[in-house]
C-alpha cells in the first residue's frame, strides 16, 4: 500500500482555504494577544490599590520612637571646638 506522499502535499499547497478558515488563524493569535497584554488601567489599578494598602497598613501599625544618638569621631566633644568658639563669640 503506497502512498503518494509528494503529490498529495503538492495537491494540499495548491488548495486554496475555504471561507470559513481564512480568518481563522487571525483571529486565533488576536484573541491570544488580547489575553496575553493585561490593560494598563488594570496595571495602575492594582499598583494603586496596593500603595494605598501598605498606607493603611503603616497607619495602624504602631512604630517604636526614634531615638537619636550623638556620633562624635574623636571622642567627647570638647569646649574649643571651633563650633563652640563661634558660637560664644570668643569669649
Amino acid at each position: 500500500m503506497a502512498v503518494d506522499l509528494d503529490g498529495r502535499l503538492r495537491l494540499l499547497a495548491l488548495t486554496r482555504p475555504t471561507a470559513d478558515l481564512a480568518g481563522f488563524e487571525y483571529g486565533v493569535l488576536a484573541a491570544i494577544r488580547q489575553r496575553q497584554e493585561p490593560s494598563v488601567t488594570r496595571i495602575t489599578a492594582t499598583f494603586a490599590s496596593l500603595a494605598l494598602l501598605m498606607g493603611i497598613g503603616a497607619a495602624l501599625v504602631p512604630g517604636n520612637g526614634a531615638h537619636a544618638t550623638s556620633v562624635t569621631p574623636l571622642g567627647t566633644p570638647s569646649a574649643l571646638a571651633p563650633s563652640t568658639l563661634l558660637l560664644s563669640g570668643g569669649q
